[in-house]
């Protein structure tokens, strides 16, 4: 499969006349969960020609190839890629540290030497946002494991935030082991285990142990996070610096 995602990426590069500066696996496949019939997810982050970043005319900043069954491949533009760095982008940050690589160069280490600054307020609330949300979805005496593992990863690495002030590890296990105590993890040990072995849509009874830990965390992060002090905001001259480095190499 991995050489079908590098057949892929050369393929955009030829059509969209860009350079491929960095290509990484997100979703359920990067975190370590992925089901039987999970699609793959191509994140990468691509360069025009320089020439393209001197037209007076906007120029397009994300590449999509249409989602089907086994492929969900997008990208952003590096100009993209480095204003959302700046803001301390919590997706871009989860590309940048995948465990599966497709492709780097020096051009991916310049960009993670400039996400450095880590926004720790900002970066706790995305995940919070991203567990309540998910738990939102889940109404009824069914659920997918799936939305329990989504909701789980989102406040484990909520918490691994507020306790460490840096990003937090993709693949789910290690987060786990650093955040939780052995019955909830063993619960979701299982559920991992019945997740890769069953399709995205299948369901199971609620988990009363798993509820009552996330209604809980539900709230008791979100006051810690908003306890959180804003961070000033970071100078432009390092990303325009890689900016202007990555374009002229």
């Amino acid at each position: 499969m991995r050489n079908q995602v590098q057949e892929k990426l050369n393929q955009i590069a030829l059509d969209h006349h860009v350079r491929i500066l960095f290509a990484a696996e997100s979703g359920s496949r990067a975190w370590g969960f992925a089901s039987a019939d999970s699609d793959f997810d191509v994140r990468f982050i691509y360069a025009r020609e320089l020439s393209d970043y001197l037209k007076l005319e906007k120029q397009r900043d994300v590449i999509e190839l249409p989602v089907d069954a086994v492929w969900d491949i997008n990208g952003w533009d590096l100009k993209k890629a480095l204003k959302l760095l700046h803001d301390g982008n919590p997706t871009l940050l989860e590309w940048l540290h995948s465990p599966i690589i497709y492709q780097t160069s020096d051009a991916a280490e310049q960009l993670l030497h400039c996400s450095q600054n880590f926004n720790v307020r900002r970066a706790a609330f995305h995940y919070l946002k991203i567990a309540e949300n998910v738990y939102a979805q889940c109404s009824g005496s069914q659920i997918q494991p799936k939305k329990y593992l989504y909701v789980m990863r989102g406040l484990l690495a909520c918490q691994w935030i507020l306790e460490k002030a840096c990003p937090p590890p993709v693949r789910f296990t290690d987060l786990m082991t650093a955040e939780l105590n052995d019955p909830l993890s063993q619960i979701l040990l299982d559920l991992m285990a019945a997740k890769q072995q069953a399709c995205e849509k299948d369901t199971i009874n609620r988990i009363e142990a798993l509820d009552l830990f996330i209604e809980s965390q539900l709230i008791a992060l979100n006051q810690k996070a908003e306890a959180l002090v804003k961070q000033d905001v970071q100078s432009w001259e390092p990303f325009n610096d890689c900016f202007m480095r990555i374009l002229q190499s």
